[in-house]
């Protein structure tokens, strides 16, 4: 084993990744081992299904490192002279988003060639390199099948009209083009729906035979499978020329004229389907609604989600499952969506994500729940609950449906041609971010004006220069939200249609600026290298600019100020907010910032804030919000009214509690033989010990840093964990040595320190201290977020008994006796009814009382009575010796008595968050390898089978049905507690080094007596544990019980036969779901059959859900039909199977129906 101190830095190799992929090493400029800047994170990134991968060998991509700037490095040039620890001289190649790729000059200059034009396109669109193809990337190769690609080459946004009206005669727009359905099906598509496109050509692929490209260059944006433009014109690919990117505008036209190409080799990926999906809403579509449109949309969907979320935070095993399904939603969002919507919705930065993906995969991996009350997983739950309390009060409950954007030049203004809605539907149509009120327009549905795009899915077609004007929008991938207006009657009233005039003063897209060509206010050049200007690119104001127009755009007047005055004044100010967002937008590809034309906008609209508050924005940051506090309301905006009225209500703090750490020793054993027992404490142990110590010092300076600033404390306990990860990796290569490492962590983790000392010490020092009683401003009690004038009774922890001549009881050595005071006080104030919030004292041992709604006779006694006292801390000997006789000043650790339970803590407590962060996977091994086949159990003499002797031959080998329940009891340390139940009757508690199962758990044992007679030893038949809980069943996991024929079922054909409308997925889906609904209402039947095919209903969480599965027990279909959403669509053979099973007609003759009834 490697000397423990020995943290090296150590250069690692972009290498292939297991399955497919590429592993690159990341250099971390934000970490330090102490001496130079810089270390290698412990985990590669792994890149996978990207362009990047299959333009290059992979011995070519060995030198290839992702640089992570530092955030707090304001130099001019951050990243120059970056020493990666292996002498390899490595310059930026290409960035994508904060990452910035660095290789050696041979693999440098390969990939800088493809921007030979415009080298700062390498930052600009350097991501295209990188980003998931999802669906599959492949490189096309004649030499393979003899089959070059035929491309043809036009210009929508060409400045020639001729080309332009070339473009317009093969359908596409802003990088928008047409494909063969053959080829789209190739890259993992389906012939009706368009996809997101990346594309690659390299000029050293040309060939003499055909007419190729002069130059390389990159590709993105949509194709729409086309037969009739690409295969019946002899051609593979229509690609409009504003997809082309790395090329310099100004030579794009002579480089690469418009015309017919073939491409002996190309690499094209397909980045995902088009698909119907569903936004969150956000409070950047509510701010610009009154408060009576709020609160008829709004409310009433999140006032049932509150509900629903108050029920689901009293089960862990429920919330844990409920919080894994939301990381991994988010975390496919994620997958598909551009820095922008990354950005706009507040996904996190990277090291947020890395920890909180760490803590989802030991709630994943954790089956039978033995992890769910150890201290920090219970933190992490309880503020991934809070994060959506504060989701639902900020942005509501409501969704809207999106679709990917295509261009249509021939439709009526103010209409767009949706194939998944109705025609004739009315919709609310916007595009996020939302720069104001203009972006979101109401639109018709007008499918009939050109039938044949009915048959594309998952996209809507719009005008492209609606888009644009409205929208910001153009086709290169944009969702677009489309909701009917029937969803959102009331906001729909206040929204404009797409043909009215702009509220706002129009916004338009500045002219992007290179940034090679960008200077400072003297005409320097501002950026003379590319790792500069990879710098730049990534930092950005668009959070910090959107969130004050919503500040700006949700304030009120300040009484007395005239509404038409503050209104003009609010106007000018939104405008220029407007201006500042779009140039933010643009900011990745130009090099001009919102400083450069409104240098004071940001300090004027800060001070308009602080004039003009609006609650939501001021604490939707604060860590508080939902973990202790609800959202203020007072402030009486229209945006608050959602909390206000639908959450606050529903909310309380989650009753969810841990265990202590010693509990969950078991789950890593120590060696079991002698001598490797030794070593590993001498080595491994003493390793724990070191980097916990550090830790703890390292945290200590953090909290005195950033203990005042949560988003800076978050971003620096991040990068604290992720340095010692590294110095994990480095210390441990050997995954055997690792394990052992985790043990050791684990064992020094699960450890309860002594307090003993420090906890008599303070009850012994508090016996000097006076009771004092002031009032103090702006004091921030626990359970409001908005400070307010506190009146504090701050009472020490004991007090002298003294005699009836008030001399101070000693005991038979001299030494004073002392009795509860604190506790007194308690159930003084208990019994007069009177309000507090009972903390520690920052400083002294003593329990600060704030009274929350003192009467003006008990202030007036207080004060009468303590008002004046005050404990002078430097005349006070506040000391005491340690367990090593070290003297330790009382304030460095106070801990109550073990009997003041009742208090609430208003600072961190030990939660063991060490080794879950550095030893994620080796805990999930554990977890995963877990079987629980023995408890303990102590305390049956307190319960009701105090009487049983189990000893006895009637309980010997007998199986018996156990649960566990929740222990009722005065005392709190126990209250809540897990109890094993037999025959419904509590019969003793898990020990304390016992493997322990959740509340509302079953399972079989067998039980007996331990050998010393004190306890209860259970063996646990693993496979009968079950966990009961409540939980929203899933199509994969419903068991649908025996299928019951219904005598109408011949009515149900006759109805199907007569509703038939179209004979594809979706139409289908929505048939079969209308009847069942309407089935469902007129008899009232939950479980009926449908052919061969079984049909159950549900209610679940306010919801009516159906679920349909075949003659295999095979889920076929479910839907919502409360909602109406179909949450799993008829596949095209059960379409064709449902139609000649239950129908007993073809596809050809359910065309032919639909034809007729057309005419």
């Amino acid at each position: 084993m490697k000397n423990r101190h020995s943290f090296t830095r150590k250069p690692s190799a972009t290498e292939l990744a297991d399955g497919a992929g590429l592993k690159i090493p990341v250099f971390d400029l934000s970490l330090s081992d102490g001496k130079t800047k810089g270390r290698y994170q412990a985990e590669p990134e792994v890149l996978r299904n990207s362009m990047l991968e299959l333009l290059f060998e992979p011995e070519e991509l060995k030198s290839l490192v992702i640089v992570k700037p530092d955030p707090d490095d304001t130099r001019e040039d951050p990243l120059k002279s970056v020493d990666f620890g292996d002498d390899i001289p490595r310059r930026v190649t290409f960035s994508s988003g904060k990452n910035v790729y660095f290789a050696a000059q041979e693999l440098s200059a390969k990939l800088l060639s493809i921007f030979a034009t415009q080298p700062d396109h390498a930052c600009r669109y350097g991501s295209l390199l990188v980003s998931s193809c999802t669906q599959g990337a492949q490189l096309l190769d004649s030499s393979e099948d003899n089959q070059t690609l035929k491309v043809k080459i036009v210009d929508s946004q060409s400045d020639n009209f001729k080309e332009i009206a070339l473009a317009k005669t093969w359908q596409t727009g802003d990088c928008h083009g047409k494909i063969s359905p053959a080829l789209a099906q190739q890259l993992g598509a389906t012939h009706n729906r368009p996809f997101q496109f990346r594309m690659a050509w390299l000029n050293e692929w040309s060939r003499e035979d055909c007419r190729t490209p002069e130059i390389s260059f990159l590709a993105k944006g949509t194709l729409l499978p086309d037969a009739e433009l690409t295969d019946n014109s002899g051609y593979d690919i229509i690609l409009d020329r504003s997809s082309i990117k790395g090329v310099d505008k100004k030579q794009l036209a002579d480089l690469i004229p418009c015309g017919d190409y073939e491409l002996p080799q190309a690499v094209l990926g397909n980045r995902g389907n088009a698909k119907v999906t569903e936004y969150e809403n956000s409070w950047q579509f509510s701010i610009w609604y009154s408060e009576d449109a709020i609160q008829a949309d709004i409310v009433p969907a999140t006032q049932a989600a509150a509900q629903n979320l108050a029920s689901l935070q009293k089960n862990c095993i429920q919330l844990a499952k409920f919080l894994v399904e939301q990381h991994d939603k988010k975390a496919a969002f994620r997958q598909t969506a551009d820095d922008t919507e990354t950005e706009f919705n507040e996904l996190g930065n990277d090291q947020t994500k890395r920890h909180e993906s760490r803590l989802i995969s030991i709630l994943r991996n954790d089956k039978l729940g033995q992890l769910l009350d150890f201290p920090k997983v219970v933190d992490f739950m309880q503020e991934q609950l809070a994060k959506k309390w504060k989701d639902l009060a900020i942005k509501g409950a409501i969704h809207h449906g999106s679709a990917m954007a295509q261009p249509c030049e021939d439709l009526l203004p103010g209409t767009i041609i949706a194939p998944h809605l109705r025609h004739g539907t009315e919709v609310i149509v916007t595009r996020y971010p939302i720069v104001s009120k203009d972006n979101i327009r109401r639109y018709t549905v007008n499918n009939k004006q050109k039938p044949e795009f009915t048959r594309y899915k998952g996209c809507v077609f719009i005008r492209p220069d609606q888009a644009m004007q409205h929208h910001q929008c153009d086709f290169d991938g944009d969702q677009l939200v489309v909701t009917p207006a029937s969803r959102l009657p009331h906001i729909a009233q206040e929204t404009r249609f797409a043909n009215e005039e702009h509220e706002y003063e129009a916004i338009e897209k500045r002219p992007k600026v290179d940034y090679t060509q960008a200077t400072d206010t003297e005409g320097k050049r501002k950026y003379t290298k590319l790792r500069q200007i990879a710098v730049a690119i990534a930092k950005n104001k668009i959070g910090w600019v959107a969130t004050l127009i919503g500040r700006v755009q949700s304030s009120a007047p300040e009484p007395g100020q005239p509404e038409a005055l503050f209104n003009q004044r609010k106007q000018k100010l939104l405008g220029q907010l407007f201006d500042a967002l779009q140039i933010e937008v643009d900011s990745p590809k130009s090099a001009t910032r919102l400083e450069d034309y409104h240098p004071t906008l940001l300090e004027a609209a800060k001070k308009w804030s602080q004039q003009h508050p609006c609650y939501l924005f001021d604490f939707k940051d604060d860590s508080r919000l939902y973990k202790s506090v609800p959202l203020p309301t007072e402030d009486s905006t229209a945006i608050s009214a959602i909390a206000k009225v639908a959450v606050n209500p529903a909310w309380e703090p989650t009753r969810l509690k841990s265990r202590h750490r010693d509990e969950f020793r078991y789950l890593f054993s120590p060696p079991s033989d002698l001598d490797e027992r030794e070593t590993w404490e001498k080595h491994y142990l003493s390793w724990a010990q070191d980097v916990k110590e550090r830790y703890r010092e390292r945290m200590g300076e953090i909290y005195q840093l950033h203990g005042d600033n949560p988003t800076n404390l978050k971003e620096a306990v991040s990068k604290l964990y992720e340095s010692l990860r590294s110095d994990v990796a480095e210390a441990f290569p050997n995954s055997q040595e690792r394990f052992l490492a985790a043990s050791a962590m684990w064992h020094l983790e699960t450890t309860n320190p002594n307090l003993d000392v420090p906890r008599k010490a303070g009850k012994e020092l508090s016996r000097q201290l006076e009771i004092e009683f002031h009032l103090e401003s702006d004091y921030q009690q626990l359970h409001s977020a908005l400070p307010k004038d506190t009146y504090i009774l701050s009472v020490p922890f004991e007090e002298f008994i003294r005699d009836d001549s008030s001399k101070i009881v000693r005991d038979k050595q001299r030494k004073p006796l002392g009795q509860d005071l604190a506790g007194q006080w308690k159930e003084r104030l208990d019994s007069k009814n009177i309000e507090y919030e009972a903390t520690l004292h920052p400083s002294l041992p003593m329990v600060n009382f704030a009274l929350l709604d003192p009467s003006n006779r008990l202030i007036e006694a207080l004060e009468k009575r303590y008002g004046n006292n005050t404990n002078d801390i430097d005349s006070l000997n506040l000391t005491y010796r340690d367990g090593l006789g070290r003297t330790q000043d009382i304030s460095s650790r106070i801990v109550a008595p073990t009997e003041y339970t009742w208090l609430e803590s208003q600072h961190q407590t030990p939660k063991a968050a060490l080794v879950l962060n550095l030893f994620t996977d080796e805990i999930c091994q554990q977890l995963q390898n877990f079987r629980f086949d023995r408890a303990e159990l102590i305390g049956q003499k307190h319960n009701a089978f105090k009487d049983v002797d189990f000893s006895r031959q009637e309980w010997s080998g007998q199986k018996f049905a156990f649960e566990v329940g929740s222990f009722s009891s005065s005392d709190l340390r126990y209250d809540g507690s897990p109890i094993v139940l037999l025959d419904g009757k509590p019969l003793a508690m898990f020990s304390a080094n016992s493997p322990k199962l959740p509340i509302g758990t079953i399972f079989e044992a067998t039980i007996e007596p331990s050998s010393k007679g004190n306890s209860l030893l259970l063996s646990i038949d693993s496979k009968s544990v079950q966990f009961s809980h409540t939980v929203e069943p899933q199509i994969e996991d419903e068991v649908i019980a025996k299928k019951v024929r219904s005598p109408h079922q011949s009515q149900r054909n006759s109805q199907l036969k007569n509703k038939i409308d179209r004979p594809d997925s979706l139409e289908v889906s929505q048939l079969l779901k209308e009847v069942i609904y309407r089935f469902y209402e007129q008899t009232g039947e939950t479980e009926f059959a449908i052919g061969d095919w079984s049909v159950k209903i549900k209610e679940v969480r306010n919801n009516l859900r159906c679920w349909v599965k075949d003659e295999d027990d095979t889920p076929v279909f479910a839907a919502d039909l409360k909602t109406g959403s179909i949450v799993k669509e008829l596949s095209s053979s059960n379409c064709e199977k449902f139609m000649a099973q239950v129908l007993d007609i073809t596809p050809e003759q359910a065309k032919k129906e639909v034809a007729e009834a057309q005419i």
